[in-house]
């Protein structure tokens, strides 16, 4: 597992520069990048009206943000397909694209 810290230096919301941190794994540098992040998460205000900003589309309880969140999840990792593969093709979980249909009626087995 590789996790890293990408922060941004910011003078009154004007980026100026980033600093990266290994916190985990062996990563290297030239291969840490917020792009994928910064998308998701340009993807959820997209989409999503509750994150955005308290408009009518303001979710009242964290239960419901959390629905959201995770259907949108499951789209961006196992439906939508970018450059031939999902994320979760590219992580090694699947070997194909999911179709909701699919992930609504697929049959898990659980070992213990």
């Amino acid at each position: 597992m590789n996790y890293w810290q990408v922060i941004k230096d910011k003078e009154k919301q004007i980026v100026y520069g980033i600093h990266k941190r290994k916190i985990l794994g062996n990563m290297p540098f030239n291969k840490i990048a917020i792009n994928n992040v910064d998308g998701f998460c340009s993807k959820l205000r997209a989409r999503i009206g509750c994150f955005v900003r308290k408009t009518r589309n303001f979710a009242k309880k964290r239960k419901q943000i959390a629905n959201l969140l995770h259907i949108t999840q499951t789209n961006h990792n196992f439906i939508e397909v970018k450059s031939g593969e999902t994320p979760a093709m590219k992580e090694g979980l699947t070997d194909k694209a999911w179709s909701w249909n699919e992930i609504f009626n697929v049959k898990l087995s659980v070992k213990i």
